[in-house]
């Protein structure tokens, strides 16, 4: 794991990007918010993403190609990602003990697990509630 001080400038830059947004970015996005900081080329956004990633400091949403910022502490363990289909926010759901009952579930099966994503869709509460929060 990594903390902010070992980041290298790019990473910095990138991390800040993402946690600045309300929500999740896709790369391109991150470029357009990063490029006026010197970050200005694709494998550079891609390379401290994928870092960022290994450090537990930011997810990748598959489903969206998308990016968010880790709202949880470094080392949470497996996530579940909430995504509002209204607004698109995404809430970040920690899967203590769920995580390892699904994992438990597919060995028992024969299933060796190599990755984990967890993404639910719906409406979030703001939404349902015709956007009064």
């Amino acid at each position: 794991m990594s903390n902010a001080r070992d980041l290298t400038r790019n990473q910095a830059v990138v991390l800040d990007a993402l946690r600045a947004s309300s929500r999740p970015m896709s790369a391109y996005e991150v470029l357009d918010r990063t490029a006026p900081k010197g970050v200005k080329a694709p494998p550079q956004i891609y390379r401290a993403l994928e870092k960022l990633i290994e450090y537990g400091l930011v997810h990748r949403i598959e489903s969206i190609n998308a990016y968010t910022s880790c709202e949880h502490d470094v080392g949470h363990g497996e996530v579940a990602f909430a995504i509002c289909s209204s607004c698109h926010t995404v809430l970040e759901i920690p899967l203590t003990g769920v995580a390892p009952a699904l994992l438990a579930a597919a060995r028992a099966e024969g299933f060796a697990v190599s990755d984990t994503h967890v993404e639910l869709f719906g409406t979030c509460e703001k939404c349902r509630r015709g956007g009064e929060a």
